[in-house]
């Protein structure tokens, strides 16, 4: 079972597993409390053990999205990896939500692998929101380090 812990707030312990719901060209995640826990955890995300794939390098952001955006939207990342995994393109999904229930994919960063989220703040005219960065590295043997930017919100 891979799954992995983010605290949004102090107050709010998130648990992220893989469980992607497809509708149309569109994949939506969704979340629940999971019931075998007093930790009051959700549950985002989840990939079955039995396909010998599991979720790695889990990262979480709270971005602003635009000068003028005070709530903010969540960003998550996570590469796959395991025996069921080998040979596949090491890439990294990011899913974005408004109000960390409800999760949508947001993007595939291809040639990405072992790789975390963090953000700056917008200094120039040119910048709508957060610059948003993943840094890791492009794959998981012999690999460079590769630095990806976005100043569209991960689109």
């Amino acid at each position: 079972l891979a799954a992995f812990l983010i605290m949004p707030s102090p107050s709010v312990l998130l648990l992220l597993l893989l469980s992607v719901v497809s509708w149309q060209s569109t994949i939506i995640v969704q979340c629940k409390v999971l019931q075998d826990t007093t930790l009051d955890l959700v549950e985002v995300v989840w990939q079955h053990e039995a396909s010998s794939i599991y979720i790695g390098s889990p990262s979480i952001l709270k971005v602003n999205c635009s000068l003028n955006d005070a709530s903010g939207v969540w960003l998550a990342s996570h590469d796959y990896f395991g025996s069921g995994f080998f040979g596949m393109p090491r890439n990294v999904t990011i899913y974005s939500s408004e109000d960390t229930i409800l999760w949508s994919k947001l993007a595939v960063v291809p040639n990405a692998y072992w790789a975390n989220m963090f953000s700056l703040v917008a200094n120039n005219r040119d910048e709508k929101g957060d610059v948003i960065y993943l840094l890791g590295t492009s794959s998981d043997v012999n690999a460079s380090i590769s630095i990806h930017r976005s100043v569209d919100c991960g689109r």
